[in-house]
């Protein structure tokens, strides 16, 4: 037994799952989720809006929005629905100003995730001004797949209706709207692992975590449902908080699905760095070993953090990692391997400003909305 499990930890998908947890998976998610649920009205509201200068049609805005809140699960979906119908009837005529400070608060969603994909990926962020056009830049992106994949359910249902003499008209339609789906979706996934990670990657370097994202995305679609039929009267039991904690969980599944896929790609990308890099990292902040910058790499120190039968654990020599920088001795080198940017002050928080400037432009946009809407509520009254 012991034997099958050493063979497995040093096999491709042993490195790869001690990479996920030392990493620690579910705080990345975790992370994650919590900014898409700060930012997910501002990002829905700053789609619609671009949709809305594009398209000029309603009847096919509000098939964009249903889009948006079909991917919701059970009751929050329809919660949402709601909300962005009262907030876009209040909105009116959007000015200028309002549509920019949704597309800012909107683009915080994908600067989170950047800062996610970094830490998957050890890597320094961006600075603050390029970070924010690489997330409103992925923002346009998104609402142009969207538009695209949401033209693809209209045009599977029209070919579903059509007269034709063999009953094949609504599996046609069906599989051409799946298939566009899946295809917008295989595009969105490798244009966020290709664009978001301050690493520059290839195309086919960002294809894996792209194709594992798709499955589990679409795999969670069809299985969700089935967990609301079974577990679903529990979050009914809390009325609105129970919508939070439906929309929580659902973000939370979301989040693992875009970790893992950034994951994925850093580990295919250099195995050994990548699990080294995590192992390190784990180390330094249980205190066992100290990252310090050293000319272009890092270097992780031994420092003699006692062990739990009393025995101090004494400094070891260091050795040059074959991955550049420094490492700790250690009977397998690769164990602390470095990182061409890796910093110990790195934290998982985002830059305070930018989320400052991210609620202030929430509240002037809404600020502008309502006072556009009571500029206009006497002209309908006459």
């Amino acid at each position: 037994m012991k034997e099958r499990l050493a063979a497995f930890q040093k096999s491709r998908a042993g490195q790869f799952l001690k990479k996920i947890m030392d990493d620690r998976l579910a705080n990345l998610a975790i992370l994650l989720a919590w900014g898409t649920l700060n930012t997910l009205f501002p990002l829905f509201l700053g789609m619609l809006a671009i949709a809305g200068f594009v398209l000029g049609d309603p009847q096919r805005l509000d098939q964009l929005s249903g889009s948006l809140t079909s991917l919701a699960p059970g009751q929050a979906a329809g919660t949402l629905k709601d909300v962005l119908a009262n907030m876009h009837d209040s909105a009116g005529a959007a000015s200028i100003i309002s549509l920019l400070l949704l597309l800012f608060s909107g683009s915080n969603f994908f600067a989170n995730m950047q800062m996610v994909f970094n830490l998957a990926y050890h890597v320094e962020d961006r600075n603050f001004l390029l970070q924010r056009v690489v997330a409103i830049v992925m923002l346009l992106i998104a609402t142009a797949l969207l538009l695209i994949s949401t033209t693809a359910y209209g045009l599977g249902n029209t070919i579903g209706s059509l007269p034709i003499a063999v009953p094949v008209g609504p599996v046609v339609g069906r599989a051409v709207g799946w298939s566009i789906s899946i295809v917008s979706a295989i595009i969105l996934f490798l244009l966020l692992y290709k664009i978001l990670p301050n690493k520059p990657q290839s195309w086919r370097q960002a294809l894996p975590g792209a194709l594992l994202a798709t499955v589990l995305f679409f795999v969670i679609l069809q299985v969700f449902p089935l967990y609301l039929a079974i577990f679903g009267r529990g979050f009914q039991t809390y009325a609105a908080f129970g919508v939070f904690l439906l929309l929580m969980f659902w973000v939370y599944l979301l989040g693992i699905v875009l970790v893992l896929g950034a994951e994925l790609n850093a580990f295919l990308e250099e195995p050994g760095r990548a699990t080294a890099l995590a192992e390190t990292k784990a180390k330094a902040e249980k205190g066992q070993v100290a990252m310090e910058p050293a000319g272009g790499g890092v270097q992780a120190v031994a420092t003699g953090t006692a062990e739990p039968g009393g025995q101090e654990q004494q400094p070891e020599p260091r050795s040059r990692s074959p991955f550049g920088g420094a490492s700790r001795a250690a009977p397998e080198p690769a164990q602390a391997a470095a990182s061409p940017s890796a910093s110990p002050e790195r934290t998982a928080s985002p830059g305070i400003a930018g989320r400052l400037v991210g609620v202030l432009g929430l509240f002037g946009a809404v600020f502008l909305l309502s006072r556009q809407q009571q500029a206009g509520q006497p002209t309908r009254q006459s």
